[in-house]
């Protein structure tokens, strides 16, 4: 199953910039942007564009600059269930900052600060809304156009826009980084479709068993503390787990759990997976194989790995 997209806009929202240190410098004086009635910082210093620009056109704006408070945690989180794309501008108007040492600073910050990214997806263009993502993270409503779920950072860029404005949009403010996954896991929720036939799989302990699948790939569509229980889903593969108690025994249980059953499993994304799981070191109770099979006068073939789960659990991947 293809993953989900997200867009994200950089300046203002995986960092701060250093171009307002160099405005207040150049400015001789502190600035508020929330009190300013400007569109861009740069419109502060209309008319003295040539001025700035001989002081400051080749400094590099993201040197020694820290991430947005819960932008690395956040988008690592994301980045397990997500393709995630940073999608920035790197043009200033009227040439202020070197567009050429812009662009590779954005591109060398981001590869440093945030290394879990794939580089291949970081985008450089002005007009974002060429570009099709599921979800949208700007601080300006510009950049927040075809998307499923459009979540508006907090800046003072956006302060004074309406909120009948932004809810005929479609547009969501968000708080902080935190409160995007919330959002974020709010819509996968609203979204989640549940199969017909689900195993419900008693453990022995359910965190480690919880932390066993996550760790795997899976996610949880929503969970029961009180009860030792979650749910979990990889791609259309969906199972229940719960901690050993009395409503469903049918018998003594003894390690290994299910004996004499295996859990099949389709996945869309078999490859990402099985490289995945090597590169975690999990331990298959059958490697990489091929099987034959016939239905009828038709052969075909699957790619299947085993993996015993905590509880001796068989549970079988294929392609």
């Amino acid at each position: 199953m293809k993953k989900k997209t997200i867009m994200v806009d950089m300046d203002d929202v995986i960092t701060e910039n250093r171009f307002q240190d160099y405005l207040e410098s150049f400015l001789g004086k502190e600035i508020d942007m929330t009190k300013e009635d400007v569109i861009y910082r740069q419109d502060l210093i209309r008319g003295r564009e040539k001025e700035f620009q001989k002081q400051y056109q080749y400094h590099n704006l993201y040197e020694d600059v820290p991430l947005i408070e819960g932008c690395y945690e956040v988008l690592k989180r994301l980045h397990e269930k997500y393709e995630i794309y940073v999608v920035t501008s790197y043009i200033w108007r009227d040439d202020v900052i070197s567009a050429s040492d812009n662009l590779k600073n954005k591109f060398e910050y981001l590869k440093e600060m945030l290394p879990f990214l794939n580089p291949k997806n970081f985008i450089f263009t002005e007009n974002k809304s060429l570009l099709a993502f599921d979800i949208r993270i700007d601080d300006r409503v510009s950049g927040l156009k075809n998307g499923s779920l459009k979540l508006l950072f907090p800046s003072w860029s956006n302060q004074k826009i309406e909120e009948e404005v932004l809810k005929k949009e479609g547009i969501i403010r968000v708080k902080d980084w935190y409160d995007v996954e919330k959002k974020i896991e709010k819509m996968e929720k609203e979204l989640v479709s549940f199969q017909s036939l689900v195993p419900e799989l008693s453990v022995r302990d359910w965190k480690r068993s919880k932390a066993f699948y996550q760790e795997l790939g899976f996610h949880v569509l929503y969970e029961r503390k009180e009860d030792r229980f979650c749910y979990l889903e990889l791609e259309k593969n969906q199972i229940m787990i719960e901690e050993v108690n009395d409503h469903w025994m049918v018998g003594k249980l003894e390690y290994p759990y299910g004996n004499g059953v295996n859990f099949s499993m389709e996945l869309e994304m078999f490859d990402f997976y099985y490289e995945k799981w090597k590169k975690q070191e999990i331990v298959f109770f059958r490697d990489l194989m091929v099987n034959t099979y016939r239905n009828g006068d038709h052969v075909y073939q699957d790619r299947e790995v085993l993996i015993q789960d905590p509880d001796g659990y068989l549970l079988r991947f294929h392609d």
